[in-house]
C-alpha cells in the first residue's frame, strides 16, 4: 500500500497488513511546525497534483490539496517541505526519521533518512522539498485501516529537528 524513496519501499509494504477498523478521530492530512526559524510542513496529497508541482517548478510555492482518505485505486503521496535552514558552504543538509504505524499497532521505525542535501535554489527563505516521497495505494478490497507518520525533519548545520504528525485513512 505504500512506496517510497531511501529504502523504505520494502520495509514499509511488510508492515502495512490489515488490522482493526480505523478509530473514530478524523484523520489530519498535512501539518506545519516551527523551530527557531526551521520550519517543517507535509501533507497527503493526490500524486498527479504533486507530480504536475514537481516536474514544472516555479517561483510560487506549492500549491496542494489535501489527502485524508485515499480509496482502493487511488494514489496518495506523502511529501515534506522545509524552509529556514541553515546553510554551511554553500549547501543545506537535511535529515528526516520516519515511524509508520498502522491504526493502533506498533510504529516502525526508519531513523536518520538523508532527505536534502545541497544548495537552495532561491535561498534559505523559500519552500524547499525534502526527497521524502512515500506513495500510499490501497489495493482493491483493502479495509480501511489509519497510517499515521510521525516525522522528526533535522536541519544538521543548525542542530534543529522538527516533529510532526499526520495521518489518512486507505482502504475500503
Amino acid at each position: 500500500m505504500v512506496r517510497g524513496t531511501a529504502c523504505l519501499a520494502a520495509a514499509i509494504l511488510a508492515i502495512v497488513a490489515p488490522f482493526a477498523p480505523a478509530v473514530a478521530q478524523e484523520p489530519t492530512a498535512s501539518v506545519q511546525a516551527t523551530d527557531q526559524d526551521f520550519t517543517v510542513f507535509a501533507i497527503v496529497t493526490p500524486a498527479e497534483q504533486w507530480r504536475a508541482q514537481r516536474d514544472n517548478p516555479t517561483a510560487e510555492p506549492p500549491s496542494l490539496t489535501s489527502m485524508p482518505y485515499i480509496a482502493p485505486g487511488e494514489v496518495g503521496v506523502l511529501v515534506v517541505f522545509f524552509s529556514g535552514a541553515l546553510v554551511r558552504d554553500d549547501n543545506a543538509e537535511i535529515v528526516c526519521d520516519v515511524a509508520i504505524s498502522v491504526d493502533d499497532g506498533p510504529p516502525e521505525a526508519y531513523p536518520d533518512q538523508p532527505c536534502f542535501s545541497g544548495r537552495l535554489p532561491g535561498g534559505t527563505a523559500g519552500i524547499h522539498p525534502t526527497d521524502l516521497e512515500l506513495e500510499i495505494a490501497p489495493p482493491p478490497g483493502e479495509p480501511r485501516q489509519r497510517l499515521t507518520f510521525d516525522i522528526t525533519v533535522t536541519d544538521r548545520a543548525a542542530g534543529v529537528s522538527v516533529p510532526v504528525s499526520l495521518s489518512v485513512e486507505a482502504g475500503a
